[in-house]
């Protein structure tokens, strides 16, 4: 892992990602870069006021970043490389332009504890992003902490992962750390031996074994909260999960186990675009 980027807005949030995000890149002497996107919600018809506004805006945004900046400098002793960038627009787009600059291999991003209407609603900038680039999303909730990986959980879902940058990351956490991988299938068929062609090839691209394989019952419209439940029953740091991409008549019925699993989980969640 050479690069992670995490978007603040200065909101305790979006800052304990901030705190993750650095604790990781320092663990895995990866480089920092920490965006912020100002954004103008203000609507008026004075073309002198808006700019008044939004410069003002920028100087407030610039000078959070520098103390941010400098407080991470500070306690990492200047041991971290960290790049910091505020750039005005919206929140996706600015993410978008960035990894396309930065080249990432994670970008991090906070998870409020959100009611059920700001959910369904308002929904998240990571989940927002995650549609625009195909880069390893980790959603990091409201109390987490980061600590040294030793155990992450796969929601699987007998479908293949198509994205390349999704099982390269997987890979080399593997490969360059301590971490054991597990594999949390929700059993909702009659037939399980139909997904052994599936587990062989997880087995081969990822160096595990069937003892690593774990199938529980499913209970119509609580996946999410099963696998939340298992994860954190089994001491799991991250839960992986696939953002399978559905057609519009999927999405008017049907809501994302994914989604549901970043809003719900008190542990960190992964997020792999099915590209």
């Amino acid at each position: 892992m050479k690069t992670i980027l995490v978007g603040t807005d200065y909101t305790a949030t979006g800052n304990r990602a901030v705190r993750y995000a650095a604790e990781m890149a320092f663990q895995y002497k990866a480089r920092l870069v920490v965006v912020h996107a100002t954004q103008l919600m203000l609507v008026t018809e004075a073309p002198m006021e808006l700019s008044y506004v939004l410069d003002a805006m920028e100087a407030s945004d610039h000078k959070k970043m520098l103390l941010l900046e400098n407080n991470l400098k500070r306690k990492y002793d200047m041991r971290l490389k960290i790049t910091t960038e505020v750039q005005t627009g919206f929140v996706a787009d600015i993410i978008q332009n960035k990894s396309h600059q930065h080249h990432p291999d994670l970008i991090v991003m906070g998870m409020p504890q959100l009611d059920f209407f700001s959910q369904k609603i308002l929904g998240t900038a990571g989940l927002n992003i995650l549609s625009k680039i195909d880069t390893p999303i980790l959603i990091v909730p409201e109390l987490a902490r980061f600590k040294a990986l030793k155990k992450i959980v796969l929601a699987a879902d007998g479908l293949s992962i198509k994205s390349k940058k999704g099982l390269n990351f997987i890979t080399d956490i593997l490969s360059s750390t301590a971490t054991s991988l597990s594999y949390l299938h929700i059993k909702d068929d009659l037939y399980p031996g139909f997904l052994k062609p599936y587990w062989n090839k997880l087995h081969q691209t990822f160096g595990s074994s069937p003892s690593q394989v774990h199938e529980v019952s499913a209970i119509s419209g609580k996946t999410a909260q099963i696998i939340q439940d298992w994860s954190k029953k089994h001491k799991a740091d991250w839960v992986i999960a696939v953002a399978r991409e559905r057609n519009i008549f999927w999405n008017l019925f049907h809501e994302s186990i994914s989604k549901k699993l970043a809003y719900l989980s008190q542990i960190p969640v992964l997020l792999i675009h099915d590209k």
